[in-house]
């Protein structure tokens, strides 16, 4: 029987307030290891994460102040204005 297991392999929060998450994704066939790969995405600060893992809207919760928001925000305002 074909298992597909998907976790979060790591997370990392940027001194911008974005969260890089990686996810790994393993295929099992009887229980043996068949696949495993990995893709990546980043979250931005304000970025929506009701549809993500708890523990992604938790670091979310607690990264992303208004504060951290408002600098991102601004900070991509200023780079697609120049």
């Amino acid at each position: 029987m074909l298992e597909k297991i998907e976790k979060i392999g790591s997370r990392e929060v940027l001194a911008d307030g974005q969260i890089q998450v990686r996810i790994d994704t393993e295929i099992y066939e009887d229980g043996n290891l068949l696949s495993k790969s990995y893709w990546r995405e980043v979250i931005a600060p304000g970025q929506d994460v009701s549809n993500r893992a708890p523990e992604i809207q938790r670091i979310a919760r607690i990264e992303h102040t208004p504060a951290v928001v408002k600098a991102y925000i601004d900070r991509i305002k200023a780079i697609s204005t120049t």
